[in-house]
């Protein structure tokens, strides 16, 4: 295909040689060391390889989505204004494919978590009824909240006005909030609870509601973002998080993350389960409501909790983030022109440095390295690489002792990412349990003036420190709901990660081979671990320990102690155009995880010619799709005859091309080029 030739002329250019082989020397004199990118203590740990490169994939899978929901906002910013908004959908992250191919498929599913309070009855409602339900009209409480709860756990579903009306009223109050929401902790009796990334996993959301207790005037709620994508149930998240915090807007408190984004929202699914659940209006509505959610919180004048975490620049205080205005927020651009408001006007000085702030509240990560006087820029592909510096700066001129943060998958739902003296002033808490199939842990921290046996101080060395510090502590509740997975006698994460790379090397074969050519330059059809490694580095770009994954990735008999048979690996990742996902490469021990590589992205591509969604590219679509994707492309990239094209993809000679056509000629490319 058109984006793999490319990549092969890349790699025959003189500077892409040169490159290549200096990454091949950089793996000969350090075979498997490993990139500093996101750097945290947890990966010291015996056994923390296949987590690197989990991490690694998760930030590689990042950046290829938000440059693409970059790309979605564009197109959408530019379709006429006459037609409908396409719904472009975006291939599942590695993440999405894992969790189908080791959650669905293969691991035994955890049973429907009950909330332990509920009493509610529905009655003697007939099962179909359930699909369709309307609540009361009456102002909403923790006894609807629990109906509502019953209802999910029963396998209902909201009407869409009901849906509707909680959406209305939980607007209502988020309109009127500020970015910066202050929690106080009032008395010994009180408790704040903070909830990390659950990404549409619902079953995690009642587990943590039925284990640690509902909300109540003694006991707060931080619910630190990221509630939808990549999981099936965010609409049912969101509409207990909407409810919950319409009934106990002074328990509640709902910070946004990256992913309640429209941008994002249409390449990770949500849009996809908006539609399929209810319609367009109601994801619009969500995507209204997730502009208005407020930056972040503040536990007791101490505890900063933000989704993702710090800033660009030294000095950024609490009334530079009361200041953003979040509703002109939209997902990062790394084109500086595109810094302009809703109007298309140019932002000021001072917003654009308020917008930049935002993209380090939703999307930084922390790192062990130094980060002033000028901090990294993050690889996902927003916000920055905080260090511990940067983090006493910033608690510093707050009179902070810690910062809460989620947006990273942690293996145990919990870390703290420094060391020493600053290690209590950093905590990464992640919800959502065995998240992409990693079998990691679900975790909450739970903030309260009382210290206990199994409590943390909440600032650790750094705020025993403080003379005048009046003592904050947590603990933290962890959870596994699902049992653990074996693919081949690897675990969870280790599969994931087969998967992962498996699917990479398909995506990646045609540029892999030419590169394997270069560097096997006697042709003897084999090269070194280190020159295998080095390519699959320069290639697909990720710094991992790639010789520790040899025995995942290369069959027995294509090893010859240091060699490796590079064509004969190759060959293990073959492209099949099937309705099934998992595709199997030889048999026993070397059997691969892997899936057409495009076949998700050509159903995007055919959805977005498809703009009535009914099945079929008429002659009108495909010419005005391809008009506006040339409007995109520079000259010599453009495509090319549209109606000629159109014609050749029209098997059976109706004027269309359903989506069987569609896919029947990309096949047909595949094999005549020997992909």
């Amino acid at each position: 295909m058109g984006n793999s030739s490319s990549g092969v002329a890349e790699i025959k250019s003189k500077g892409d040689i040169a490159s290549l082989h200096a990454t091949i020397q950089a793996h000969e004199a350090s075979s498997g060391r490993l990139s500093r990118q996101m750097s945290s203590k947890r990966f010291k740990k015996d056994g923390a390889t296949q987590w690197r490169i989990f991490n690694e994939l998760d930030v590689h899978d990042d950046k290829l989505m938000l440059e693409l929901a970059v790309f979605l906002r564009r197109l959408v910013l530019n379709f006429p204004a006459d037609d409908k908004p396409p719904v472009v959908e975006a291939p599942p992250s590695h993440l999405m494919y894992k969790y189908m191919m080791l959650v669905q498929s293969s691991a035994p599913k955890p049973p429907l978590v009950r909330i332990g309070s509920v009493d509610v009855q529905l009655g003697g409602i007939a099962p179909e009824d359930l699909q369709d339900y309307n609540l009361a009209k009456e102002p909403i409480t923790l006894h609807m909240v629990q109906e509502v709860l019953q209802l999910y756990s029963s396998g209902g579903k909201l009407s869409v006005r009901s849906l509707r009306r909680i959406l209305r009223e939980a607007y209502k109050l988020l309109k009127a909030m500020p970015n910066v929401m202050h929690v106080p902790i009032d008395s010994n009796t009180e408790t704040v609870t903070v909830v990390g990334d659950l990404h549409g996993q619902f079953v995690d959301l009642i587990h943590l509601l039925n284990t640690n207790g509902m909300p109540s005037p003694t006991h707060k709620y931080i619910f630190n973002g990221d509630f939808v994508d990549r999981g099936p149930k965010g609409v049912e998240i969101l509409v207990v998080l909407f409810m919950l915090m319409t009934a106990l807007p002074q328990s509640v408190f709902l910070n946004r993350g990256n992913h309640e984004d429209f941008g994002l929202c249409c390449v990770y699914g949500f849009q996809k389960e908006c539609l399929a659940k209810y319609d367009d209006v109601v994801f619009s509505m969500f995507c209204e409501m997730f502009r208005h959610l407020p930056v972040c919180s503040v536990i007791h004048n101490k505890v900063l909790v933000i989704h993702g975490g710090l800033f660009y620049r030294e000095n950024v205080t609490i009334e530079d983030l009361t200041a953003i205005d979040r509703l002109e927020y939209v997902v990062p651009s790394q084109v500086p022109q595109e810094m302009m408001d809703s109007e298309g006007r140019p932002l000021s000085e001072r917003d654009v440095d308020l917008q930049k702030l935002m993209h380090g509240a939703l999307w930084s990560d922390p790192d062990l390295d130094l980060s002033l006087p000028e901090p990294q820029a993050n690889p996902r592909g927003a916000g920055i690489l905080f260090g511990p510096d940067l983090t006493m700066s910033f608690l510093e001129t707050n009179q902070l002792v810690m910062i809460v943060r989620s947006h990273e998958c942690v293996e145990d739902g919990f870390d703290l990412p420094f060391e020493d003296f600053m290690e209590g002033t950093c905590a990464t808490i992640f919800s959502a349990s065995n998240y992409g199939g990693s079998m990691n842990r679900g975790a909450v921290m739970n903030f309260s003036l009382n210290d206990s046996e199994d409590s943390f101080l909440a600032g650790g060395e750094y705020a025993e420190s403080k003379p005048d510090n009046v003592p904050l502590f947590y603990t933290v509740k962890d959870y596994q709901l699902s049992l653990s997975v074996s693919r081949g006698g690897v675990d969870g994460v280790t599969a994931a990660n087969r998967t992962s790379l498996s699917t990479l090397v398909l995506r990646k074969k045609k540029v892999l081979a030419q590169a394997f050519q270069q560097v096997d330059r006697n042709s003897t059809g084999f090269i070194t671990i280190d020159k295998w490694s080095g390519v699959l580095s320069h290639v697909t770009g990720l710094e991992i320990a790639w010789p520790s994954l040899i025995d995942l990735l290369v069959s027995p008999e294509d090893r010859d102690g240091n060699l490796i048979n590079w064509s004969s690996f190759l060959n293990k990742f073959h492209v099949q155009l099937r309705s099934g996902v998992e595709q199997g490469v030889g048999d026993g021990a070397s059997m691969f995880d892997a899936v057409y590589s495009d076949r998700e992205r050509l159903e995007a591509i055919f959805r977005f010619f498809d703009t009535d969604n009914n099945g079929s590219i008429s002659r009108d679509e495909f010419r005005r799709g391809c008009e506006i994707l040339n409007a995109n492309l520079r000259t010599g990239e453009q495509l090319e005859d549209p109606d000629a094209m159109l014609d050749i993809m029209d098997i059976d000679h109706s004027d269309s091309v359903d989506v069987n056509e569609f896919f029947e000629v990309f096949r047909l490319m595949d094999v005549r080029t020997g992909a």
